[in-house]
């Protein structure tokens, strides 16, 4: 078997793929089909704006933002004919749509409060019903007063109760919150989101960046592993070469997966520049393209540190415990020249001597995680280290043996604090 692959950090097991709206992380992100590109020599392109482009592009922004603005309380479909009625070119029509998809997917709508409308058509349509039945010949059905009559049983006028018949459905429900972001914000935002609809069609990534600080760079890492990515990692000059399976490698899951990884574009932008390259498979003829993006980062580096549910979860449970060891998140890089970077998720103190130990949770997409690691430990790893792992990912705890400043738990389930302080003991005592 192949022990060199990528890295893997997603926890459980890949499950069926299900149709799912582009939103990642509260935001949202444009679907392919909304992204103004050019295909040239095999490479994609996004279309810029910039200058005049970018300006038309800040024009409708600001008119779409301005029936947004007017339309609270108003139903989900004259918001969208308001909109639909907004003068362009035929060229603008994706971009429109982009904008009003960024805008759409910042909006919460909901139901008239009271009467439920399905309690009303109910007696609505039974009153109706035994009216047209007890219809003498020759005489016409009266609407209005089966709205009448109903209106008396839920204490509402005839308009109301006509009006909340079908106030459940999508169109009919009413704009009751919304983002409103600058022109400027919503042009930007429409820029970013391109690239990452076309990330959503990525079978891998490569990426050169150069961190502004340690701390950017670790906070990277860590976002790597919290959005569950597959990954390898090395350090190359004076940054990181890091290489990503793109969702359309993997064999199912792949619109989950690729909201992952356009999550990490704005990660990316944090930690500083960067060059990226992506192979891809566009359009409905999954045409082999690649597709470039250099950035200089954004100037707020700011971003606070994410964890895994279920790094959380354990340190939570081993603050609990009458323990000689703390659990810390951790805040190292293990650069290995020649192998890759070990980014560990806690450190592990033993409070009476001041030793440490890094602690990896390892992820279930990926064999080669674990091997990898093994092949790290082999090559001269020094520093100590417990490795975690599912069972199913079917390796034996005795890949690493006793002799190595490393040790490998396999864990059926759920992570037992109890077994991580028994093997953290017996690694502190090799």
């Amino acid at each position: 078997m192949a022990r060199n692959g990528l890295c893997s950090t997603n926890w459980w097991p890949a499950t069926p793929a299900r149709p799912a709206p582009a939103n990642v992380g509260g935001g949202t992100v444009l679907t392919a089909d909304l992204v103004r590109v050019q295909r040239r020599s095999g490479h994609l392109h996004i279309i810029k704006l910039e200058g005049a482009k970018a300006r038309r592009a800040e024009a409708l922004a600001t008119e779409l933002i301005g029936i947004l603005a007017r339309s609270r309380g108003a139903p989900r479909t004259q918001l969208l004919e308001q909109w639909k009625a907004v003068d362009h070119k035929a060229s603008e029509k994706r971009l429109l749509e982009g904008l009003q998809k960024l805008l759409l997917d910042d909006c919460e709508f909901e139901t008239l409060e009271g009467a439920e409308p399905a309690e009303v058509r109910s007696l609505v349509f039974s009153l109706a019903t035994t009216r047209r039945r007890a219809l003498p010949d020759g005489e016409q059905f009266d609407r209005e007063a089966v709205l009448r009559e109903a209106g008396q049983v839920f204490g509402l006028p005839a308009a109301e109760v006509d009006r909340r018949l079908y106030a459940d459905l999508k169109g009919a429900q009413r704009l009751s919150r919304f983002a409103q972001p600058s022109p400027e914000q919503l042009v930007a935002d429409y820029k970013r989101s391109s690239c990452q609809a076309v990330l959503l069609k990525a079978t891998a990534v490569e990426v050169d960046l150069f961190p502004r600080h340690p701390a950017a760079a670790r906070r990277l890492f860590h976002r790597l592993k919290f959005l569950r990515l597959l990954y390898e990692l090395r350090p190359e000059g004076a940054g990181y070469h890091l290489s990503i399976d793109g969702p359309l490698s993997l064999f199912s899951s792949v619109t989950k997966y690729g909201l992952q990884l356009a999550q990490l574009l704005p990660a990316l932008e944090r930690c500083g520049p960067f060059e990226l390259r992506a192979s891809l498979l566009w359009g409905k003829d999954k045409a082999p393209l690649s597709f470039s993006l250099t950035s200089p980062g954004c100037a707020d580096g700011a971003g606070r540190d994410e964890a895994a549910p279920e790094v959380n979860k354990l340190l939570q449970q081993f603050g609990k415990r009458n323990s000689d060891w703390s659990l810390a998140p951790s805040q190292a890089l293990l650069d290995l020249p020649g192998l890759g970077t070990c980014v560990p998720d806690l450190l592990a103190t033993h409070e009476p001597t001041g030793e440490h130990v890094h602690i990896e949770l390892l992820g279930f997409w990926s064999r080669a995680a674990v091997w990898r690691r093994v092949e790290w430990v082999e090559a001269g790893m020094e520093e100590k280290i417990l490795f975690c792992c599912s069972q199913r990912l079917r390796v034996s705890e005795a890949v690493l043996g006793e002799g190595l400043p490393a040790a490998l738990y396999v864990f059926k389930g759920v992570l037992s604090p109890a077994q991580i302080e028994k093997r953290l003991e017996a690694l502190r005592l090799r």
